[in-house]
C-alpha cells in the first residue's frame, strides 16, 4: 500500500465562538494579523475568518454568535488536540510573561525544555497554547529539526560511548598506578637535560620520557585491558543491553544464561577465559620487563649519587 506523502501543514482550523472574541484573542494577543472572513461553506449560518501566523500557513477559526465562550480546559481525551504550539524570537519570548500578565492572562510561566523554553496558557475557549523559542540558531540552509534530528544520533547513555566513559572511569587507575611509582623512582633529571639542551615538549615526551616508561605504561594497559574485558557492573548501568550494539561479552554471558541457553553462555565465558590466559601471559612478560627498567633506573640513581 502507498503512502500519501504529505508536505507539511496547510491550514489548522478550530471551532470558536463569537466573532469579537477570536479577533480580539488571535489578532490582539498573539498578533496574527486577520487576513479575510467568508461564511463557512459548510454551515452557511456560521462565519469562518483566516489569521496568518507569520510563516505563509493559515490559523482559521468557524465563528457562531450563539456559542458561548467556555473558559474551562478542553478535552484531553484520545484524538482530542492537547495544545498547538507557536514558534516566537527570543526578544518576544523576554517580554511573554509581562505581556501575559498585563492582560490577565494566566500563563505557567517560563518552563525549561533543555532546548527549548516554553509558556503555556489557555485563550477564553480553554484551549491550550505553547509559545515555544528555540536555544540555538541552526547553521544557514538548515532547518532546526535537521540539526534536532542530527542531536538525537548522538548518544551518550544506551550507546557505545556511554560505555567508553564508564570503562575508562573504572579501568583508567591501573595505569596511574603503575606509572606514578616508575616515574617517580626515575625523576626527571634526564627531562632536564633534554629541555636544557634545547628540547621541546613533545620531543622530550617522546624521546626521553616515554622510552622509559614503555615497559610500565604497557603493563598498565594490560592490566586495564583485563579490567575493561571483564567489566559488568558499570558497563550493565549505561549500555542498555541493547543485542548487536551495546553488548559486551560479559553483558552477553548474563543475558544467555538467563535464557537458559547454557552451552552459549558457557561457550562465551570459556572465550574470556581465553582471553583472559594470553592476557596474563602477555602481563607477566611486561612485569618482568618492567623490573629490569626499575632496577637499571634505581643503579643509575645510585651511579649519580
Amino acid at each position: 500500500m502507498q503512502k500519501l506523502q504529505s508536505q507539511g501543514v496547510h491550514h489548522i482550523t478550530l471551532t470558536g465562538a463569537g466573532r469579537q472574541i477570536s479577533i480580539d484573542f488571535w489578532e490582539g494577543v498573539l498578533g496574527m494579523p486577520f487576513v479575510f472572513e467568508q461564511p463557512n461553506l459548510d454551515k452557511a449560518y456560521e462565519s469562518h475568518l483566516y489569521f496568518d501566523p507569520g510563516d505563509g500557513r493559515l490559523i482559521t477559526v468557524f465563528t457562531d454568535e450563539n456559542r458561548k465562550a467556555d473558559p474551562r480546559r478542553t478535552p484531553t481525551e484520545p484524538g482530542c488536540v492537547h495544545h498547538i504550539a507557536f514558534s516566537v524570537s527570543r526578544s518576544t519570548f523576554s517580554q511573554a510573561v509581562k505581556r501575559l500578565d498585563e492582560r490577565e492572562i494566566k500563563h505557567t510561566g517560563v518552563k525549561d525544555r533543555g532546548f527549548m523554553d516554553s509558556i503555556y496558557f489557555r485563550d477564553p475557549l480553554g484551549q491550550l497554547y505553547e509559545l515555544a523559542c528555540y536555544r540555538f540558531e541552526p547553521p544557514p540552509g538548515h532547518s532546526h529539526a535537521e540539526v534536532l534530528l542530527e542531536a538525537h544520533h548522538i548518544r551518550v547513555v544506551f550507546a557505545v560511548p556511554g560505555i567508553v566513559l564508564a570503562t575508562i572511569f573504572v579501568t583508567f587507575p591501573f595505569i596511574a598506578r603503575e606509572l606514578i611509582p616508575l616515574m617517580q623512582a626515575q625523576g626527571n633529571d634526564e627531562e632536564q637535560a633534554a629541555l636544557s639542551l634545547g628540547a621541546s615538549g613533545w620531543q622530550t615526551f617522546w624521546r626521553v620520557t616515554l622510552p622509559n616508561i614503555r615497559w610500565g605504561l604497557l603493563y598498565g594497559v594490560i592490566l586495564c585491558n583485563a579490567r575493561a574485558m571483564g567489566e559488568f557492573g558499570a558497563v550493565s548501568v549505561v549500555s542498555g543491553h541493547i543485542r548487536g550494539l551495546t553488548n559486551t561479552i560479559p553483558l552477553q554471558v548474563e543475558i544467555l544464561y538467563n535464557e537458559y541457553n547454557y552451552v552459549a553462555a558457557f561457550a562465551m565465558a570459556s572465550l574470556l577465559a581465553s582471553l583472559a590466559l594470553v592476557t596474563l601471559i602477555i602481563k607477566s612478560h611486561a612485569e618482568w620487563r618492567m623490573r629490569v627498567t626499575e632496577k637499571a633506573s634505581m643503579s643509575q640513581s645510585v651511579e649519580y649519587a
